[in-house]
């Protein structure tokens, strides 16, 4: 009886080592992974009044001395509904503003370059969620390739204003200078998953996503990447890393205002891993 229970309990504890990708997928139907991106910024927003020739640009960054380094949220799921075919999702939220006080920095109005002392301030709110249908059109003993397609949805809260002296060709004026908008949108979202197994608890994953579609008078485009690997330290729960670049541009026109938010943000990528 001593014996028979040692060998259950040897099989038990390297069960996770005997999985190969192929059985994992099989195995699980639901995954979670929850981290953050510790990662490197760079945004700008820019307004344009066509009826007033109004415009000013703001980069988040250099004119407002935002943190460069920021830590990005995020949460991802993905359940197996049939034996290739997944519906999965992605949230993240960012938060990016600022004021400063400024002397003479320089800034683009109506085409003209404009020295203002005052106060400058600028907000960047973006949430963004993607949902999409994944199907495993290759799948072997270690590896899997998963094509998707789906939607990029977002929701911009962003605005900006600069009050004080601003001084034109050498006149000089005060005033105040704003505007804010917010909006949310979906877009169409394809991409493609590759994953390999480089040993029985070291899992590749790629992720490559690209969005791209004028909609009414919103224009976004959108590149995701991400290059990782998933240890698996139990066949439910594991941690994985590696690194991941993201870059979004969304232009919004309305009442002949157009409103024009760029960043991207790249650097390291830390989740845990859970699998049901």
């Amino acid at each position: 009886m001593t014996g028979a229970a040692t060998t259950t309990a040897t099989a038990t504890a390297t069960e996770p080592d005997s999985m190969s990708l192929s059985e994992r997928v099989k195995d699980k139907r639901l995954a979670i992974s929850a981290g953050v991106f510790l990662v490197r910024f760079d945004s700008t927003y820019k307004y344009s009044d066509a009826s007033s020739s109004d415009q000013v640009f703001v980069d988040m960054e250099g004119q407002l001395d935002l943190p460069i380094s920021e830590v990005v949220g995020n949460f991802y799921a993905l359940w197996r509904i049939t034996d290739h075919g997944y519906v999965a999702g992605t949230y993240s939220r960012l938060r990016r503003s600022g004021e400063r006080r400024v002397v003479q920095e320089p800034i683009v109005i109506e085409g003209d370059l404009v020295s203002l002392d005052g106060v400058m301030f600028a907000r960047l709110d973006y949430d963004f969620l993607d949902l999409n249908y994944a199907y495993a059109f290759h799948r072997k003993e270690q590896s899997l390739v998963l094509g998707k397609a789906g939607f990029h949805i977002f929701s911009i809260d962003a605005g900006f204003s600069l009050e004080g002296e601003f001084v034109v060709n050498g006149e000089a004026e005060i005033g105040k200078k704003g505007d804010e908008f917010d909006f949310v949108a979906a877009f169409p979202l394809i991409g493609v998953v590759l994953n390999y197994q480089l040993g029985r608890r070291l899992i590749v994953e790629n992720v490559v996503d690209f969005v791209y579609l004028p909609v009414g008078n919103t224009q976004a485009i959108a590149v995701r990447a991400q290059l990782g690997c998933r240890y698996m330290i139990a066949p439910w729960f594991g941690l994985k890393a590696g690194l991941s670049y993201n870059f979004e541009r969304v232009e919004y026109t309305e009442d002949s205002v157009t409103h024009e938010v760029e960043f991207d943000f790249s650097g390291l990528m830390a989740k845990a891993y859970f699998a049901f």
